[in-house]
């Protein structure tokens, strides 16, 4: 479990000056704010899993965030570590394969080979992280 949650994050980033307010900069920060948690829980299942983990493992991102580039690309920068953007629709798509492989349509062990045929998954490289590692820290300086 993260040290904060996003209306600490929001609370936060407008109180301590972290760049100028409106609607624009909100969003920017809630995608920095998110990527920087993306990065924390990387972090903490690494520690968990050991070398069970490689380290070029990409990220998945999956859902509605998917959406959006910014937190991609934002992502991949504080996780150092490539994404992989995927559905956006994910959990109506797993839905709808339970129910195929419910009903006998497809396969079990079949549902790999659907979203391969359904989902363009695109990547994402890594940036220069430095702005997120100051954020990052900022963060958990506030709230530790």
């Amino acid at each position: 479990m993260l040290p904060w949650s996003l209306p600490d994050l929001t609370t936060f980033i407008r109180f301590e000056g972290l760049g100028p307010e409106g609607v624009g900069w909100d969003v920017g920060s809630l995608a920095a704010a998110l990527a920087c948690a993306h990065a924390a829980y990387a972090e903490q299942l690494s520690r968990v899993l050991g070398p069970a983990l490689a380290a070029d493992a990409p990220v998945h991102l999956v859902g509605g965030g998917a959406r959006n580039t910014l937190l991609a690309q934002m992502t991949a920068s504080a996780c150092g570590r490539q994404v992989v953007v995927g559905a956006t629709e994910a959990s109506a798509l797993g839905n709808l394969l339970s129910q195929l492989e419910a009903t006998g349509a497809i396969a079990p062990g079949q549902r790999a080979q659907v979203v391969a045929r359904t989902v363009r998954p695109h990547t994402v490289e890594p940036a220069d992280p430095e702005a997120l590692n100051l954020m990052q820290e900022r963060l958990l300086d506030a709230v530790g």
